[in-house]
Formats: C-alpha cells, sequence, structure tokens
C-alpha cells in the first residue's frame, strides 16, 4: 500500500464538515458544499504532479473515486484523514497508469475510451483499425485529437513540444491517405 504525507494534526477540516453536512442532509446544496471542499481538499493533498500530466484530469478522477467511495468511510478516523488516503493512492495510481501508456507498456486501445463525438459503430470499427496501423505517438495523438483536445493539450499529456506534435499528426494523416 502506498503510503501518503502524514496529515497535520488540526482542528475539523472544511471538507470533515462538508461531510458531516452532507451526512446530516443529503441534498443538493450538501453536495455542492461537498464537491467544493473536495476540490481544494483534493489539490492541497495529492503528490507532486509530472510535467505533461494534466493536472485537472488528476484532481476530477480522484474526485470521483472519493465520492464512489464515501460509502467505505467507517468513521474510525477523521474523515479527511480517510480522504488522504484514498486521494492519494487514487493519484499514485492514475500517475502509474499515465507513465506506463506513455512508456508504451500498456497498449492505447487497452485505455479507457470516452469520445467526443458520436460516430456510429462502423466509424468506430474504421478509426480503431486506423489507429492500428499508426506507430503509438502517432496513434495516441489522433484518438486525443478526435476526443477534443488541441495540440497545446497533447504536448502537455506527451510532454512535447506543440510543434512536434503537428508535424506527427500531419505524419499520421499521411500515413492514413497511404491506406
Amino acid at each position: 500500500m502506498k503510503t501518503p504525507p502524514p496529515v497535520p494534526a488540526a482542528t475539523s477540516q472544511p471538507l470533515d464538515l462538508a461531510f458531516a453536512a452532507l451526512q446530516a442532509s443529503p441534498g443538493s446544496s450538501s453536495e455542492d458544499l461537498f464537491y467544493k471542499e473536495a476540490y481544494k481538499f483534493v489539490k492541497r493533498n495529492l503528490p507532486n504532479i509530472p510535467n505533461g500530466i494534466a493536472l485537472e484530469d488528476v484532481v476530477q478522477t480522484c474526485i470521483i473515486h472519493l465520492w464512489e467511495n464515501l460509502q467505505k468511510f467507517n468513521g474510525k478516523s477523521k474523515f479527511s484523514t480517510w480522504a488522504t488516503t484514498v486521494v492519494w493512492n487514487k493519484a499514485m495510481d492514475y500517475l502509474e497508469g499515465e507513465a506506463k501508456r506513455l512508456k508504451g507498456e500498456v497498449s492505447y486501445e487497452m485505455m479507457p475510451d470516452t469520445p467526443s463525438t458520436a460516430l456510429t459503430p462502423g466509424q468506430e470499427l474504421i478509426v480503431e483499425e486506423s489507429l492500428r496501423v499508426l506507430p503509438p505517438k502517432e496513434a495516441v495523438i489522433v484518438d486525443l485529437t478526435r476526443k477534443g483536445h488541441n495540440n497545446r493539450e497533447i504536448g502537455g499529456i506527451l510532454d512535447m513540444h506543440p510543434t512536434t506534435v503537428s508535424k506527427l499528426w500531419n505524419s499520421a494523416l499521411e500515413r492514413l491517405e497511404d491506406k
């Protein structure tokens, strides 16, 4: 198990109060308060995020994971202490997955697919088959572009200059036109 940094001793954290409000009175206002406090809490308690990884993606992944696991909190510690461990472990899992994907240890096709455009199943099949004939970096760039990312964002994700992203995009298009 990965070990998060120690939580400084303090009185009730805002996240603890938001969790108590959520338990006492479930509803949209307490959920909004919880999300707002969870967002600040997660950003404060993340491990160092290396260049090339979108901080906001890590934050949102951790908040969703925290929300989905609220029922697992057993009350043996302060909620914020438990949440620190949950957030830290999820962030580390996310970063390890990104590192493996970027190094090519994990096929990009195996990553969860959330296309930003609605394609028919036949069109999806054509796109997936096309991605398989491209070198890994070009396939990732084409897929991220298809999902709505621009060259600057893709460069941040892949830790490369946007001009390099553009060159690889053009190379991928040439390869696909030859097929």
